[in-house]
């Protein structure tokens, strides 16, 4: 077997193992994915495998246009495949999440295969961006860990573009690049376009600096990978502009930077991994932005690369430097946001702390190979490193022994630490218990005993013990924050029985109040989402949670206005003089599609309560509508009174453009596919995979070339 096969089959073994909880569904995963992400997903599950297509989802707050969703993977394929076949459940989510850590680890180790990496710093290097801290501090984000998953193939991918001599890397590339925006929540997409921009500019560059002959056919290449990615992202552009005009989301946010960002106190966790699990009021932000843990080891060689030799990956420190202070809140963040273009619409800036973390990871390994291969840097420098970095924490260690002295008296919480058992919750109710002092003076105990440890390994020259620390380390950081922000309390199974208990498919609902809907009971709102997801009643007397708030349900959701509705359906017809209701008979039911029969002996008006929104058509006995309330955040249709036969309506959402953007993705995305299958085939002597059996052997998709990370400036 190569060692291709063997590194690839290490890393995900190791990454199903960081993430035991997860892969072998010993705990579910909890909050926002359930909550927020879970059932958009679910509904186009739902109508897939009842043969419509998802345009309109009208169980989510009367109604919404699916497509618009910014975060439910409408346009992500892999969530169409995964919808369709399998389906949606809580077992495939949550495989779903581990599937794009593990891709975002494959990724990682391509990447430092290509800039000329050792196969087992590659292999440290991939487990390492799979535990790092963005991923366990986001677990329940998924259009946050589908993007990190991709990012390290889209920098490795804009390399083969620039230096490559082939058309074939650009299509490549913008497929690459189309399922990270397509995964990606909007302000992840704002800071890929500012980190991309800065890498591609970098590698630009150099590449006419030492190929200056050959820029018209590189710029052929940028262009056609361009035009490809422009073309293919239509659709996206196309619906998130549609949507802004009725959703809250069209203005900058005015929340000040603490809260929503990755506090500069949120910096101790690049060395003390598990702080982040405490300590609210000392880090003055939610807890899924805090972490920036990558490891002690990379973290050590970047701040060792600076000192010693700090030109070589300057452009790194430089991207790393730029995201950090971007997603912090240090002094004038808020105006440096207002001055780059968009990025002000950002409410959470701590996602831009994503492209620090893997800057800072590229930078470190590259000083460990660099330090390995004897190239630049000398053994004493790293052992004078080591140890000035250890006696540092030894001030820290003292002064956090002194202020649990001086606040208790003595250590009194010693004997807590013998009720630890090995397991996610056993950890969790540990630290829960411990004091944050106490709990930070282990830690900095734990981060001296590696940093010793390494020290040791390095003096000795034994790498295999460094990269067996590393993964360690990962694994431990990994588990410690896993209970508080990925995995809850409940099974999987526990969980999917409460989904179970709806009806399933997309059946015809029933015409009766809102007031009388079954949303199942209340404590499992908080668990898997609001009932009005999952009961296939259009309609809700209570706000879901949904990321998108559109501006119409202040209105919708007012205590005068739900007074009135908790007594309606969600289709009716009144009267003009206010007489009693009488219900339309339903004969079609899609998502996308009502056809209403009616035998109205009076004039009134029909009323559906589906928020209104551009692309629903409507007819009146096959005739276009002709009267339409104006004043109303529903759709309610003027009737004419007949004698001898009924009204026939049809309400059908007909949204042409998103239709025709869905269809020339399909076809983008076949010609693409099959055009690079055929130049494999036809290519079938220069192997994907060019690996050989030797320590120095290198990774390059198809011809090899050079990849450099040092610049001279």
């Amino acid at each position: 077997m190569s060692k291709i096969y063997k590194h690839l089959f290490i890393i995900i073994g190791v990454g199903i193992c960081i993430y035991w909880p997860l892969s072998f569904f010993v705990f579910g995963v909890k909050n926002d994915i359930l909550t927020d992400y879970f059932p958009t997903r679910f509904f186009i599950s739902e109508s897939l495998n009842s043969g419509y297509f998802p345009f309109w989802n009208p169980y989510v707050n009367f109604g919404v246009p699916q497509y618009t969703d910014m975060n439910s993977g409408f346009w992500n394929p892999l969530t169409w495949l995964i919808a369709y076949l399998p389906g949606y459940s809580i077992y495939t989510i949550q495989l779903e999440v581990l599937l794009y850590i593990l891709i975002g680890g494959i990724g990682m180790y391509f990447l430092g295969r290509q800039y000329r990496w050792r196969g087992d710093i590659s292999v440290l290097a991939a487990i390492t961006y799979m535990g790092m801290g963005f991923f366990t501090g986001h677990i329940q984000h998924l259009n946050w860990v589908a993007p990190a998953g991709f990012l390290p193939w889209c920098i490795w991918s804009i390399h083969l573009v620039i230096k490559g001599r082939s058309y074939h890397y650009s299509v490549f590339s913008a497929l690459l690049f189309y399922m990270l925006i397509a995964s990606a929540h909007p302000g992840l997409i704002i800071g890929a376009w500012y980190f991309f921009i800065l890498l591609f500019c970098m590698n630009f560059y150099l590449e006419i600096r030492r190929y200056p002959l050959e820029v018209a056919f590189l710029l052929k290449r940028v262009l056609a990978f361009a035009v490809l990615l422009c073309l293919m992202i239509l659709g996206i552009l196309y619906s998130y502009t549609e949507v802004l005009p009725y959703v809250t989301h069209s203005q900058k946010p005015d929340m000040g930077v603490f809260y929503n960002s990755t506090t500069h106190r949120s910096w101790w966790s690049f060395i003390f991994s598990a702080i982040t699990n405490k300590g609210s009021s000392f880090f003055q932000n939610e807890i899924s932005l805090r972490n920036c843990y990558i490891g002690l080891l990379p973290f050590v060689f970047f701040l060792f690369g600076i000192w010693a030799n700090w030109k070589r990956n300057v452009f790194w420190y430089f991207i790393a430097v730029f995201f950090l202070y971007l997603s912090s809140d240090l002094f004038f963040v808020d105006e440096v946001k207002d001055f780059l273009p968009l990025v002000g619409f950002v409410r959470l800036n701590g996602a831009f702390r994503l492209f620090a973390l893997i800057s800072i990871l590229i930078a470190g390994f590259d000083s460990f190979q660099e330090y390995i291969k004897g190239n630049s840097y000398r053994p004493s420098q790293l052992k004078r490193f080591l140890f000035i970095f250890s006696i540092l924490l030894v001030p820290v260690i003292l002064y956090l022994i002194y202020s649990i002295v001086c606040q208790n008296g003595e250590i009194n919480q010693v004997d807590i630490l013998s009720s630890i058992t090995f397991s996610s919750l056993g950890i969790k109710r540990l630290i829960e218990t411990l004091d944050f002092n106490f709990f930070l003076l282990i830690s900095a105990f734990f981060c001296l005993i590696i940093l010793l440890t390494i020290r040791y390994a390095v003096i000795k020259g034994k790498w295999r013990w460094v990269i067996l620390i590393g993964i360690i380390d990962i694994f431990i950081a990994v588990n410690l924050q896993l209970p508080y922000t990925g995995v809850g309390l409940q099974k999987p199974k526990d969980l999917q029985a409460i989904i179970s208990e709806f009806p399933k498919g997309l059946i015809t609902p029933r015409l009766i109040n809102l007031g009388e809907y079954d949303y199942g009971k209340p404590q499992n709102i908080n668990v898997v989402g609001h009932g009005s997801y999952y009961n296939k009643q259009p309609g809700t007397l209570i706000r879901a949670s949904q990321p998108i708030i559109f501006k119409s349900e202040f209105e919708i959701f007012s205590d005068s206005s739900i007074n009135i509705l908790k007594n309606r359906p969600f289709l009716y017809f009144e009267t003009e003089n206010k007489t009693p209701r009488v219900y339309p008979e339903m004969t079609n039911f899609s998502p996308n599609h009502l056809t209403i029969n009616i035998a109205n002996k009076e004039s009134g008006y029909l009323v559906l309560l589906y928020k209104k929104y551009p692309h629903w058509r409507i007819k009146l006995n096959q005739q276009k509508i002709i009267k339409e309330e104006d004043n109303s955040v529903f759709y309610k249709i003027y009737l004419p009174a007949i004698s001898s036969q009924e009204n026939v309506i049809d309400f059908y959402f007909d949204p042409i453009w998103v239709k025709f953007f869905l269809g020339l993705n399909c076809i983008l995305w076949m010609v693409s596919l099959t055009y690079l299958i055929i130049f494999y085939l036809k290519k079938t002597q220069r192997l994907i995979f060019q690996f050989a059996d030797n320590s120095n052997s290198t990774f390059y998709f198809l011809p090899k070339f050079d990849i450099n990370l040092s610049v001279k400036w």
